[in-house]
C-alpha cells in the first residue's frame, strides 16, 4: 500500500472517531441538562467524562501503534520504528497492547536480521502465537523467512509444510495475511528449484504489498535469480528492494 493511501485511510478513522466522540458528547449534553436532580447531573458528567476520558487515551494509543506499525512495513524504517515502540510500551499502562507489541517485536527482529532472535522470541511466546489459526500463520511465515535467510534448509521445508496444513484449512479459518505465491516460491528456493522459485514470486499480486513486504520478495527474487547466474536480474531486484528501504 502506497504511503499516502495509508495516510488518507488513517486520517479517515480519526475523522470518523471525533465525529462519534461529538454524537457522543451531544447525548450526554443532553442528559446532564434534562436530568432534574443535581446529583444525576454530577452523576451523568462524572460518567461522561470518564467514558471519554478511557475512550480518547485508547485512541491515542491505538494511534501510536499506528504510527509504529507504519514506521516499520510502510516507512521500513527501523530506527523509527523502534522509537514508536517505545513510546507505545511506556504510555500503555495497562498492557493492553502487550500481544501486539509480541506480533510485531518477531517483525522487527526479523528485519533487524537477527533471526535466531526472532525464532527465539517466538518460541518464548508459542502459547500466544499458537493461540489462533492467524497467529499460527504469522509464526510459520515468520518461521520461513528466519530459517530461509540463515540457510537452514531442512527447517524451513518444516516451516513451510506447516504452513500448507494451513493452507489446506477452509479460507474463513484465517486471514489472507500473505501470498500463497510467495510462499511457494521460498518452498522452491529452498528445494533449489529456482526456476519454479523465480515463477512462483513473479506471481505474486505487489498491488497488494506494503514497502516491507516488497523488499523481502524483491530480496528473494535476487537470490533465486543469482542462484540461476542471471546477474541482471539479479541486480535488477537487488536495486528493487533497496528502493523500498529508508533505514
Amino acid at each position: 500500500m502506497r504511503k499516502w493511501s495509508w495516510s488518507i485511510i488513517s486520517s479517515l478513522k480519526i475523522v470518523f472517531h471525533w465525529l462519534l466522540y461529538f454524537v457522543f458528547m451531544l447525548y450526554m449534553g443532553k442528559l446532564i441538562f434534562s436530568a432534574s436532580d443535581y446529583k444525576l447531573k454530577l452523576f451523568y458528567s462524572i460518567v461522561g467524562i470518564a467514558v471519554l476520558g478511557i475512550t480518547l487515551y485508547y485512541d491515542y494509543l491505538k494511534k501510536l501503534y499506528r504510527d509504529m506499525i507504519e514506521a516499520l512495513t510502510v516507512d521500513t524504517n527501523i530506527e523509527l520504528a523502534k522509537s514508536r515502540q517505545k513510546k507505545l510500551r511506556q504510555r500503555d499502562l495497562f498492557n493492553g497492547f502487550k500481544h501486539s507489541l509480541i506480533l510485531f517485536d518477531s517483525l522487527l527482529l526479523l528485519d533487524e536480521k537477527r533471526y535466531r532472535d526472532c525464532l527465539a522470541h517466538m518460541d518464548t511466546h508459542q502459547t500466544f502465537f499458537r493461540s489462533t489459526v492467524d497467529n499460527l500463520f504469522i509464526y510459520y511465515h515468520n518461521q520461513l523467512h528466519c530459517h530461509y535467510f540463515l540457510g537452514d534448509t531442512a527447517a524451513g521445508k518444516e516451516a513451510a509444510a506447516h504452513l500448507k496444513d494451513i493452507k489446506k484449512l477452509k479460507q474463513k479459518a484465517y486471514s489472507p495475511l500473505f501470498s500463497w505465491d510467495e510462499i511457494a516460491g521460498v518452498a522452491y528456493a529452498l528445494d533449489n528449484r529456482y526456476s519454479r522459485s523465480v515463477k512462483a514470486f513473479k506471481k505474486v499480486d505487489t498491488t497488494r504489498l506494503n514497502n516491507r513486504e516488497k523488499s523481502y520478495l524483491n530480496t528473494m527474487l535476487a537470490d533465486s535469480y543469482r542462484a540461476l547466474n542471471d546477474s541482471l536480474n539479479a541486480a535488477k531486484h537487488s536495486a528493487l528492494a533497496q528502493k523500498t528501504l529508508i533505514n
